[in-house]
C-alpha cells in the first residue's frame, strides 16, 4: 500500500496501489499505472468487485463524485475500484486510457481512442490499457487486496467495540465479528463513464472469460469483437441529447452485443413520471449464457447521464433516475 489516499463520502480514505508499468520506458521513468481500492465495512466472505473507469480528462475523485458508485457499494456491500489512466505528459496531454479502434458501425469504421498528444491520437501500444487492467485485478487477487483491507476494517470494529464495552454497562458478546471479504472472482462487474464505458466495453469483450457483466455510462464500444469472446451481459446507459458520444453509437453497440450474444427476442418498456416518459430500456434477451443486453435511453440526459450529475451539453437535463443503481442491479444478477 503507498501512502497516497483521496478522501471521499464524508472523509472515507481510500488506499492506492500500483503495479509495474506494461510499457517498460514508461515504468523505467517512474510513471507506474495505479488504481485505488474501496471495501465498505459490509462485506464480508465472498465480495463481489466492480471496476469503474473514468472519463477522458479526469480522475477516480471526480467521476466517483457523481456517479457514486462508491454509495452504491456501500448500500449493497461490495467493492470497487477505481484505475488511474495515462498521466504521464510524455505520452499524453490529459488522463485518459486508450484503446484500438477498427470496429465497424454501419458504414463507419470506429478509430482509435481515447488519448491525444499534440493534438494527434495515441497509439494504444504506448498505453497497453487491456493489460494494465488484467493486470490490476490479478493484483487485487494475488495479493488479496479486499481480504488485507477487511482485516484492517475489522480490528477498527474490534477496537470500536472494546471500547463501547468498556464505557456502557450493558453487556454483549464482542467476539461475534463478521469474516474476512475476499474477491469472488466469478463476480467481477465492469462500469465506467465516457472513456471508461469505452474501456469497459474494451475490457469485457477481450477478458470475457473473467468479466461477469458490463454496466457502462454514456459510451460506446470501438474494438472489433475477438472471436474468443464468451458472451457477457451488457448494460449501456445513454442520454439521448448527447453531443459527445451520440446516442446512435450506443445503439449500434447495443445490436451489436445482441448479435454475438445470439439474443432471440427482444422487448422495451417507457419509463414514465409525471405523465411524461423519461426513458426507455430495450432489452435483448434469450441470449447465449443468458447473457442479456439492454440499453436504457434517457430523452432529456446528454453526456452525464447521472443522478448526481450535472449536465455539460446545452439544453440537457439532469435524469431523476439513480442510473448507478440501476446499473447495479442489472450487473449483479449475473456471474
Amino acid at each position: 500500500m503507498t501512502n497516497a489516499l483521496f478522501n471521499l463520502t464524508g472523509g472515507v480514505e481510500i488506499p492506492q496501489y500500483c503495479i509495474p508499468n506494461p510499457v517498460p520506458s514508461l515504468d523505467d521513468s517512474g510513471f507506474k499505472r495505479c488504481y485505488y481500492l474501496f471495501v465498505p465495512p459490509c462485506t464480508s466472505g465472498p465480495t463481489p468487485l466492480v471496476m469503474d473507469m473514468h472519463g477522458s480528462q479526469s480522475c477516480p475523485l471526480f467521476n466517483a463524485y457523481y456517479n457514486r458508485w462508491i454509495e452504491t457499494a456501500i448500500n449493497n456491500c461490495f467493492a470497487v475500484f477505481f484505475p488511474v489512466g495515462v498521466i504521464d505528459p510524455k505520452v499524453a496531454d490529459w488522463p485518459c486510457f486508450s484503446f484500438e479502434g477498427g470496429s465497424t458501425v454501419g458504414i463507419f469504421q470506429t478509430k482509435d481512442c481515447c488519448c491525444y498528444k499534440n493534438g494527434r491520437s495515441v497509439n494504444p501500444s504506448k498505453t497497453r490499457d487491456l493489460v494494465v487492467i488484467d493486470r490490476m485485478i490479478y493484483d487485487i487477487y494475488e495479493n488479496e487486496r479486499i481480504a488485507r483491507l477487511s482485516e484492517i476494517q475489522k480490528e477498527s470494529h474490534n477496537a470500536t467495540t472494546t471500547a463501547l464495552i468498556s464505557s456502557s454497562t450493558t453487556l454483549f458478546n464482542a467476539s461475534k465479528t463478521k469474516e474476512l471479504a475476499s474477491l469472488d472472482a466469478s463476480r467481477i462487474y465492469l462500469a465506467g463513464h465516457s472513456n471508461g464505458c469505452i474501456g469497459a466495453l474494451a475490457v469485457g469483450s477481450h477478458l470475457s472469460s473473467m468479466v461477469a457483466a458490463v454496466c457502462c455510462h454514456a459510451g460506446g464500444n470501438i474494438m472489433p469483437i475477438p472471436r474468443y469472446y464468451q458472451p457477457i451481459p451488457v448494460m449501456l446507459v445513454n442520454g439521448m441529447k448527447d453531443d459527445r458520444i451520440w446516442y446512435q453509437h450506443a445503439q449500434r453497440t447495443y445490436n451489436a452485443f445482441a448479435r454475438v450474444n445470439q439474443c432471440q427476442n427482444e422487448t422495451s418498456r417507457q419509463i414514465r413520471s409525471n405523465g411524461t416518459i423519461d426513458a426507455v430500456k430495450y432489452t435483448y434477451y434469450n441470449c447465449s449464457n443468458d447473457a442479456n443486453v439492454s440499453l436504457l435511453l434517457l430523452n432529456e440526459s446528454g453526456h452525464i447521464p447521472y443522478f448526481y450529475g450535472f449536465e455539460i451539453t446545452e439544453d440537457a437535463e439532469t435524469t431523476t433516475m439513480d442510473t448507478t443503481e440501476m446499473a447495479w442491479q442489472f450487473c449483479s444478477q449475473y456471474w
